[in-house]
């Protein structure tokens, strides 16, 4: 008797091969998911039973593109209607076929792939992610410990020249002014660390205690310091005009701002 594999290049040519795969015959096909991937199916005899499956790499595909959690109803329909007209069974995240040994295997390798590939052309009806920057993280991260803020405030040094502070937060009887630094290059890095001074040392008449508010006000420096181009000297310069703080040590952070 003929393997799955001769059974497959004699039905349908060479441009499917397989390989033994944990206890599976791998079916490496010519169809793809949309970022050029290949699908692969996965064979296995039970008895008289054959099953046809993706083993879930289908769907792990597009959970990539976008979480479950995030999908629409509307998506998880179109996975459905894929699976109908296919006649496809979908079941813990996978996709397979339950056949006997008399079916056309060459058949249903090509219509689960069929169907693993309209699957994963789902993934072209997601909205575009929007781009995180680190002040979206920040302020979601000051919004989920619900500390009050304002972003971009715009303030009025000694000087009379106005500036727009990163985040200007307001927990009980303290005020902070918050001037985020992040650069992925060192060849700004120093740039921004001397503007960053001279902001403060002109700001510095916003120190003076709100009496009304009976109210202690902090400048603090928050470096992003996840991409590694910041220096000791960076911190230094800063550190006696405001209280520095690191975004690696976001609960450091927040001491700062509530202490």
């Amino acid at each position: 008797m003929n393997s799955p594999c001769e059974i497959i290049v004699e039905q349908m040519g060479r441009l499917y091969k397989c390989a033994s795969v944990n206890g599976y015959v791998r079916i490496r096909t010519p169809y793809f998911y949309p970022d050029g991937d290949i699908v692969d199916l996965y064979f296995r005899e039970s008895g008289s039973n054959i099953l046809l499956t993706d083993l879930g790499s289908t769907l792990q595909w597009l959970n990539t593109q976008t979480p479950i959690e995030k999908r629409t109803k509307r998506q998880q329909l179109m996975i459905q209607d894929v699976c109908t007209t296919h006649n496809i069974q979908f079941s813990d995240g996978a996709l397979s076929l339950s056949l006997d040994q008399h079916v056309d295997l060459a058949q249903a390798v090509a219509r689960l792939a069929q169907a693993a590939s309209r699957v994963a052309d789902i993934s072209f009806t997601f909205r575009p992610r929007p781009i995180t920057t680190v002040e979206d993280e920040v302020a979601e991260f000051l919004s989920e410990r619900m500390i009050p803020f304002r972003s971009h405030e715009k303030v009025t040094g000694y000087s009379g020249k106005q500036y727009s502070i990163d985040f200007y937060t307001y927990p009980s009887k303290q005020r902070s002014y918050v001037t985020l630094l992040s650069t992925g290059s060192r060849a700004t890095a120093l740039e921004m660390a001397e503007k960053a001074l001279g902001i403060w040392r002109d700001l510095d008449i916003l120190k003076q205690p709100d009496l009304a508010a009976a109210a202690e006000v902090k400048f603090v420096t928050l470096f992003d310091d996840t991409q590694g181009v910041w220096q000791a000297e960076h911190e230094k310069m800063l550190q006696r005009d405001s209280e520095v703080a690191h975004w690696s040590d976001a609960a450091g952070f927040l001491r700062k701002l509530t202490a």
